[in-house]
């Protein structure tokens, strides 16, 4: 059964203190250095007929194997296995990551794949976003499972994020060159120096603008949150958030950097 993400929530809305849970903070980017997330080197198991099936990836400790045929994708679990349809089209673009781990605490693990969903280019660069599927399996009484799943789609993180944190991007009064990153609970408000402009709030960091041929500094024309990452680590969902920034007079969009912040799993929802 399919569900979507109504019953993952943002648990970096605690990040200012409120609560005890997982923090968020904000990496800079730096110039000339690659992001981390990019195009990879398409495998042979990618490149094979639609009619084959395809092992694309495995998870030992859980025993499960993901295999492509055609646009479907075929989850084997102790031998047993399970056909999916409506995944990404992007099932084969990127050797897929498996991840098997308790995300809710209920003493039962979870199956999370991490798929690519589409292609981003609006940095210039051509970047991978990505969707999760949690997967619960069942046995059944003839040995088979049947499955509770979950989608986290690329755009997921966004609404309960918003909810949570407020986020401003500006340029110092004094110092234009300097990029200002501020970050707070949403419920409260950010506050700036009135001269300078810098902000008082405990979540504050700092990059560098884009500049002009002659070395000026490039003026913000907007800013928005681009592609959320989203890895799983010690059984919790994280997902790394790109602030992108559209400078003018060149209207080029750039990454500022990144808000790193986790999500919670309270399990699938009853139908």
């Amino acid at each position: 059964m399919r569900k979507n993400l109504p019953i993952i929530l943002l648990s970096a809305l605690v990040v200012i203190g409120l609560l005890v849970g997982v923090g968020y903070y904000f990496q800079t980017y730096r110039h000339g250095k690659a992001p981390e997330e990019g195009l990879t080197v398409v495998t042979a198991e990618s490149t094979t007929a639609s009619n084959k099936r395809t092992l694309l990836a495995e998870n030992k400790e859980g025993d499960f194997q993901l295999y492509a045929q055609g646009d479907k994708a075929i989850l084997v679990h102790q031998g047993k296995s399970k056909t999916f349809s409506g995944w990404s089209h992007y099932l084969t673009k990127e050797r897929p990551k498996l991840y098997y781990t308790d995300l809710n605490g209920d003493k039962k693990k979870e199956l999370v794949v991490r798929l690519v969903s589409g292609i981003d280019r609006s940095t210039g660069q051509e970047l991978y976003t990505y969707d999760l599927y949690v997967l619960t399996p069942h046995k059944q009484k003839d040995g088979s499972f049947e499955y509770d799943l979950v989608v986290a789609d690329r755009e997921s993180w966004k609404r309960p994020f918003t909810q949570a944190v407020k986020c401003s991007v500006t340029q110092l009064k004094n110092d234009p060159m300097r990029v200002q990153v501020a970050m707070g609970n949403a419920s409260g408000s950010l506050s700036f120096d009135e001269k300078t402009g810098i902000s008082t709030s405990k979540y504050t960091a700092f990059s560098r603008a884009e500049t002009n041929t002659d070395g000026t500094p490039q003026t913000i024309y907007g800013w928005d949150y681009g592609i959320g990452t989203y890895t799983v680590e010690d059984g919790q969902i994280k997902v790394k958030i790109a602030v992108r920034i559209d400078y003018k007079p060149s209207r080029q969009i750039k990454i500022v950097g990144y808000i790193h912040c986790g999500l919670d799993y309270l399990g699938a929802a009853s139908p």
